[in-house]
């Protein structure tokens, strides 16, 4: 298999760092299948510098255009069959199984578009940093935002999949869009986030992912210079520093309900497939993974039973994915010290142990039931492998809980 080799994408060419610094990039059972360019300071320079030049012309592009050309790219998405190789690869999957990743994008970036707003009055450039788990459906909303509002942005690649941000940079390059309004670095992301997000001239930052990341922009926003600087084409009395600068969207989990009409045996192969599927979830990784399910009392010990059965069906036939971030072992186990610290009981799986488990080894689906809506452990979380089962005792209640709990605390 031939290694891929990522550039970063500055003024329309492919360069390498200025530091000349690489990292591999490494399939989920840890076969090395390409590098990316450990990016600086210096590249952001030069990456801003680019953008700024072009912020002018993208701005006063007629707004019909400017979505016209992003509709043209999104489409160009839907048909870029290399994103499916990429995710194969990157996942161990067959390149047939992915297709769907893409062509989920086309609803979101079809929505953003026929809602997209005209050009903000701010002038500078946007900062989009997407975590790989939100896959392309979540790269398209937050990228299209700043674009189709005419601000130039700057696009930060999640090492773990450094294609995906190559892959949109060209299909919307393809489809019109000129070189410099998008620009793409490759870093670990912490470094460049923290920097580019004390800048004066990045006017936008816009985070999807974990809340590790999200804190990380906030506080180097609040570091930058606070000065009121009122720029020309604002109406009276607006500020730049009055509008929204950092953006942060939490990368969580979701719940599912199942009323007192369910079958329960049908329930628990769709919950089993939104919670720990190879191709829908990642392994319970991928973001809107099933992370809690509100099932009402009358048929919740048939489904638990049902759920378990699924599960023995899943393992035995080696369903599973390893984990894509070795960051998410931590994760998982701190979830599962804090359901047993809570008191719920865990009916499927085993407490995390002091030692890290190999890069390759399987996410095996973990459960928990004896919960309560009012533990922590019900409340949304990163996408991990941990399924949490709640009893209702009323289906409209169910669903009005679940909404509570999906809206979780704002990002």
């Amino acid at each position: 298999m031939e290694e891929r080799k990522h550039r970063n994408r500055i003024g329309g060419d492919w360069v390498e760092s200025a530091a000349g610094l690489t990292h591999e990039v490494a399939t989920a059972g840890g076969d090395v299948v390409g590098s990316w360019p450990r990016s600086g300071e210096s590249d952001l320079d030069a990456a801003l510098a680019a953008a700024n030049a072009v912020t002018k012309s993208w701005r006063e592009t007629r707004h019909g255009l400017r979505v016209g050309l992003l509709r043209q790219g999104l489409e160009e998405v839907v048909r870029a069959r290399s994103i499916d190789e990429g995710f194969a690869r990157r996942l161990g999957l067959d390149a047939a199984d992915c297709v769907r990743y893409r062509r989920q994008a086309f609803r979101r970036g079809d929505a953003v578009l026929r809602h997209a707003a005209g050009a903000v009055p701010a002038r500078g450039v946007a900062l989009v940093r997407v975590d790989a788990r939100a896959a392309v459906g979540g790269l398209v909303e937050e990228l299209f935002t700043p674009l189709a509002s005419g601000l130039p942005t700057l696009l930060l690649s999640d090492p773990l999949m450094p294609f995906l941000a190559d892959e949109m940079c060209l299909a919307l390059e393809r489809a019109g869009l000129p070189p410099g309004v998008l620009g793409v670095l490759h870093d670990d992301g912490m470094t460049v986030l923290r920097a580019a997000a004390a800048r004066p001239d990045v006017v936008r930052v816009r985070v999807r992912g974990t809340r590790r990341w999200i804190d990380a922009a906030r506080e180097a926003d609040a570091r930058r210079e606070s000065t009121p600087r009122p720029e020309e084409g604002f109406g009276a009395g607006v500020r730049a520093d009055e509008l929204p600068r950092v953006v942060g969207r939490e990368l969580v989990d979701r719940t599912f309900v199942v009323r007192s009409g369910s079958d329960p045996d049908g329930a628990a192969e769709e919950v089993v497939r939104r919670a720990f599927g190879a191709l829908e979830s990642w392994s319970g990784q991928a973001e809107g993974s099933v992370g809690r399910v509100l099932c009402h009392q009358r048929i919740f010990s048939r489904f638990t039973e049902a759920l378990l059965a699924t599960l023995d069906e899943l393992v035995g036939e080696g369903g599973g994915l390893p984990a894509l971030d070795p960051e998410l072992w931590d994760e998982r186990a701190e979830r599962l010290s804090l359901g047993l610290d809570e008191g719920a009981t865990l009916i499927r799986g085993e407490p995390a142990g002091s030692r890290r488990p190999r890069r390759d080894a399987i996410l095996a689906p973990s459960v928990f039931t004896n919960a309560e809506p009012r533990m922590r452990l019900a409340h949304p979380g990163a996408p991990s492998g941990v399924l949490v089962l709640l009893r209702s005792k009323d289906d409209a209640q169910a669903a009005d809980l679940a909404d509570e709990l999906d809206a979780g605390p704002s990002a």
